[in-house]
């Protein structure tokens, strides 16, 4: 079953990389590239810097060689050593924001 999750993982990331491409122009322009001068590029982004991201998210992209973002919202105390190791295994970390409203105590009325 495993191996099946992999293979699907796999599909769903190609399948999304299809419909993406890169722009050109005439020399002596050049577009900014994607890593490897490849024609396509997907980003996978993750916001706020939860705890399965770092359990489940990093390990995974890590098994498939791909890269991913992490959004962290630097006032929650993140883990810094994990957002060190991931930047260090290629991933970008970046910041979401400084502070972060938590929906659930929003009064609407």
């Amino acid at each position: 079953m495993y191996r099946i999750d992999k293979i699907l993982f796999g599909i769903a990331l190609i399948t999304t990389g299809i419909s993406c491409y890169s722009q050109t122009l005439d020399f002596p322009y050049e577009v900014g590239t994607w890593h490897g001068f490849r024609q396509t590029a997907i980003n996978y982004t993750f916001d706020d810097g939860t705890s399965n991201q770092f359990a489940k998210a990093i390990p995974m992209f890590n098994e498939f060689d791909f890269d991913l973002t992490l959004f962290t919202v630097t006032s929650w105390s993140p883990n810094w050593t994990t957002l060190q190791s991931a930047a260090s295994e290629g991933h970008e970390v970046v910041s979401h924001t400084v502070s972060h409203a938590n929906f659930g105590d929003i009064n609407t009325d």
